[in-house]
């Protein structure tokens, strides 16, 4: 099964939310962009605040259960 990245692209204040329910694990800052590795029960997510104002939260998709080809070629 493969996991596959979810991102959104969303303002300041909902970023700075975001943060705040979570575990911060590592932080790196380098100019005007912040990026957080962050922890929570639904898993590891990254947080990125961008020097526009913008921020981005990636995540990982929890994977689908596999196909079951069976039943697709009837």
């Amino acid at each position: 099964m493969k996991h596959k990245l979810a991102y959104d692209i969303v303002a300041r204040e909902e970023l700075a939310s975001h943060l705040e329910r979570q575990t911060v694990v590592a932080a790196e800052a380098e100019g005007g962009l912040h990026v957080y590795r962050c922890l929570d029960t639904q898993g590891e997510s990254l947080s990125i605040a961008l020097d526009n104002g913008q921020g981005i939260i990636v995540r990982l998709n929890r994977p689908s259960p596999p196909l079951d080809r069976r039943r697709i070629a009837r």
